[in-house]
């Protein structure tokens, strides 16, 4: 069990609840990048903590010390001392594929956080090119209505392509991204999947929501970000992997 007397775990300030159902240890990122990380850019943390405790201890100290850089720097971009570009000396090459990845997503999220806060930050963060990509990129929560959905009816279909498990274990509530578009989700599923997903295991559910559900319609491939934890009116896996094999 993880020592939750901590400095790092009271960062959290329970706040990111999937921290406890996803690390098994202490972590020894500074408490300050963890709370702008999960409370000023709202990163999710579950997603981010996987992705970092799979390098070594050695590669987790040069991340801590690099992350620390980048806010020192931001907060010294941000009050005006020092001009934007001293930012770019911190760009990443250094290191392996994977290292250089993850520090290039949060040098890029930093640089959103030199010129936005709130809502207007993650926003930023969320649509960033490189979501939704085989690059990593991480995962941001949007928990305040943005704008008004445009779809008149109380309740109407969105789909999404992800994993199958996704659905087995209910999962699927805790994803914000769907589309009103059948074929967006089918590249999502099968042509743009995740590296480390398997395409037989890829499908696209249906869900009928309620339009009191949708706290941003990005318009942009009929996108609807959803509340988290949503609860559908009905939700079933309309389209397999078999079924993308029969037409091709």
């Amino acid at each position: 069990m993880p020592d939750f007397s901590g400095s790092f775990f009271k960062a959290l300030v329970m706040y990111n609840s999937d921290y406890i159902a996803t690390t098994s240890e202490y972590s020894p990122m500074s408490p300050e990048i963890v709370n702008c990380l999960v409370n000023e850019m709202k990163i999710f943390w579950g997603h981010f903590e996987k992705k970092y405790s799979s390098f070594s201890s050695e590669v987790q100290s040069l991340i801590d010390s690099k992350l620390l850089q980048m806010l020192d720097i931001s907060r010294s971009i941000k009050a005006g001392n020092i001009p934007s570009e001293e930012f770019n000396t911190l760009y990443n090459e250094g290191g392996d594929e994977p290292t250089n990845e993850f520090l290039w997503a949060l040098f890029d999220c930093f640089k959103q956080w030199q010129l936005y806060e709130g809502i207007e930050l993650q926003k930023n963060i969320y649509k960033h090119t490189n979501r939704g990509t085989d690059n990593w990129f991480p995962i941001v929560k949007i928990e305040e209505q943005i704008n008004e959905c445009s779809v008149l009816e109380d309740n109407f279909v969105v789909y999404r392509g992800c994993n199958h498990d996704e659905f087995e274990t209910n999962t699927f509530r805790q994803r914000q991204s769907w589309t009103r578009d059948f074929k967006v989700a089918k590249t999502f599923a099968y042509y743009h999947p995740p590296s480390t997903s398997s395409l037989k295991q890829r499908v696209i559910i249906k869900a009928v929501i309620d339009r009191k559900d949708v706290l941003w319609d990005r318009v942009i491939e009929s996108e609807m970000v959803l509340r988290l934890g949503f609860v559908p009116v009905s939700a079933s896996i309309i389209f397999t992997y078999e079924d993308f094999l029969k037409q091709q």
